[in-house]
């Protein structure tokens, strides 16, 4: 029935109502307020079919709704999700979203970077230094600006970090320690640095593009690097060298999902794809068989396997609202409420 009928009985059953009750009351007319009644009952008894029609194509169109609804929260990951790694890895590939500097120690016995600046800039050079008399380098100071590839292998006590798309800039002290200067025009002869007190050797390279500036430190003992301000992480390596083929460098890991509680033992060569990776925490430290890598952090995504068998991991909203306890007491609380109020409103309007 269409609304513009539906609305012309409900002014004929107002219009009607106001006759019968000015029947009784001045006109004292019974038998006419009882055909009012008869046809305010009729008319009565045609919109309650007409309701319950109504009722039954909303209710086929709310579910058709809730369904669709059910359907994308099952399906649809969410926009951002937390997760927790420790990785051991032969290669840990990152950008940075921010500058950083370190100021971790490193004592070594020989130290090499390329594409050092000299004569305020004209030139590039290598830079080696090589202990004497078995007296340690230390490296005391590095920075590198934000927007920085920075890829960091192990081999043996071998540190090595290529650094792409960014400056980076330092200095070691030495003591006792033989200095090699290759400039774009030739090597340098060899210098002995010989004093007393440590001396300092500062250092900074020009500006690169996708060609990377090589650092390689032989590294006694542990170290750790913090404060890393990531925007994105992988755990990658190219294999075979120059080939362009990239490979999981993963050796063994674990992930955890914070939203949903869910833990993964991550395989060896496993591949570990993590969306848009803003860290929170990150630390990398020497480990027996690589690199250590903790992130702590949110991902846009995280999926693991290769190819064709990659396996989404990121939760949908339906597993995220089922895990937030919180939520859960929220929801709880306001739908009780409601049928708290509810009832009183039937209590009162019945």
């Amino acid at each position: 029935m269409i609304k513009k009928t539906i609305k012309r009985l409900h002014d004929e059953r107002a219009r009607r109502l106001r006759g019968a009750a000015k029947n009784l009351l001045d006109d004292d007319d019974i038998v006419g307020a009882e055909k009012q009644f008869v046809w305010l009952e009729s008319s009565a008894k045609l919109l309650s079919v007409v309701q319950k029609n109504s009722k039954r194509k909303w209710a086929l169109v709310i579910a058709v709704i809730c369904l669709v609804i059910v359907g994308l929260f099952w399906t649809v990951p969410i926009f951002s999700t937390h997760v927790s790694i420790n990785v051991t890895s032969g290669n840990v590939v990152l950008s940075l979203r921010e500058n950083w500097s370190s100021y971790h120690q490193f004592v070594t016995k020989e130290f090499f970077i390329d594409n050092v600046t000299i004569d305020s800039g004209k030139e590039t050079s290598s830079l080696e230094l090589l202990g004497l008399e078995g007296e340690k380098i230390t490296v005391n100071y590095l920075h590198i600006q934000k927007g920085a590839r920075i890829e960091l292998s192990v081999q043996g006590n071998e540190l090595t970090i290529f650094i792409s798309e960014a400056q980076i800039s330092g200095s070691v002290n030495v003591l006792k320690a033989r200095m090699k200067i290759d400039t774009d025009k030739g090597a340098s002869k060899p210098v002995n640095i010989n004093t007393e007190v440590p001396e300092t050797v500062a250092f900074r390279t020009a500006r690169v593009g996708s060609v990377p500036v090589r650092l390689r430190i032989t590294v006694y003992g542990n170290w750790k690097l913090r404060g890393m301000q990531t925007h994105a992480i992988g755990f990658i390596e190219e294999f075979p060298p120059n080939s362009g083929n990239m490979e999981s460098a993963i050796r063994s890991g674990e992930l955890a999902i914070l939203e949903t509680g869910r833990t993964l033992t991550l395989p060896a060569l496993g591949h570990l794809t993590l969306g848009k990776a803003k860290s929170r925490r990150l630390e990398i430290s020497k480990a027996d068989s690589g690199v250590q890598a903790i992130f702590e952090g949110a991902v846009s995504r995280v999926s693991v396997g290769s190819g064709d068998f990659r396996k989404n991991l990121t939760p949908t909203y339906l597993q995220y609202l089922f895990h937030q306890q919180g939520l859960k007491m929220f929801w709880g609380a306001l739908l009780f409420l409601v049928g708290v109020m509810w009832r009183i409103r039937s209590t009162i309007f019945s």
